[in-house]
């Protein structure tokens, strides 16, 4: 419910929204039907706070594409429709740069304090429209990707796709890095660096994942039998 950035990687902070997102979705999911599913979903959309559930709608439209088949059910035009549609709102918000007076307009709307407060979801009526545009071409992209030749580019597709979560973690570090030293109108070269040292540095962070996955296993492991259990068997003998 309050603003707090710790260290340096501000794009970290969605992945701290992620984790309540997931956490309600499978009280949803696992849980009976009653009140106290609701009740314990209702706890965890307080912790996520304010900014998580304002930007809870954009995670949802990620869910519906995935576990609703109904909206998949319509005639190929819509489907390109929505995939030229969706690329097209995407392409009006980035090129007209419509977060800013987007952003300019909230802080005049609210206190200092509040607006601060509200941090990455300070437009969270753009960040829906935004994202409703993404889930739209997605939706689309099912159909209108059976017409393309992606098998031409499916090995520099999923090489991309296998550096997506390093290059997540990190472009804005890099960016940062850039700028203290480039001049401002040297935007291009900044990224063009961002993009090779991730090219350079994401597939073996990549391939880390499965050290440090058993890294944290062993542990939690010695952690559960050296104190958890410990601790339990303290509670049941206390003398």
């Amino acid at each position: 419910w309050v603003s707090i950035q710790p260290l340096s990687n501000g794009a970290a902070w969605s992945l701290c929204l992620e984790f309540w997102y997931y956490v309600m979705f499978g009280l949803w999911v696992f849980l009976r039907p009653g009140w106290v599913r609701a009740a314990v979903v209702l706890g965890a959309g307080l912790l996520a706070g304010h900014k998580g559930l304002l930007l809870f709608p954009v995670w949802l439209m990620g869910v519906a594409l995935q576990r609703v088949p109904v909206i998949r059910r319509h005639p190929a035009w819509v489907d390109l429709a929505l995939w030229a549609g969706g690329l097209l709102v995407m392409a009006w918000i980035v090129l007209t740069r419509a977060y800013d007076p987007a952003i300019a307009a909230m802080q005049n709307a609210v206190t200092p304090w509040f607006f601060t407060q509200l941090a990455q979801a300070r437009v969270f009526w753009l960040d829906w429209l935004f994202g409703f545009a993404v889930a739209a071409h997605l939706l689309g992209a099912r159909q209108v990707a059976s017409w393309l030749p992606l098998e031409r580019i499916a090995v520099s597709s999923k090489w991309c796709a296998g550096v997506s979560f390093a290059a997540y973690l990190f472009h804005f570090p890099l960016l940062h890095l850039w700028a203290a030293f480039l001049p401002p109108d040297k935007g291009w070269l900044a990224i063009a660096l961002t993009l090779a040292v991730i090219g350079v540095l994401g597939p073996p962070a990549e391939r880390s994942k499965g050290a440090w996955r058993r890294l944290l296993t062993a542990a939690w492991a010695w952690t559960e039998r050296h104190i958890l259990s410990r601790w339990a068997s303290l509670r049941r003998d206390p003398a």
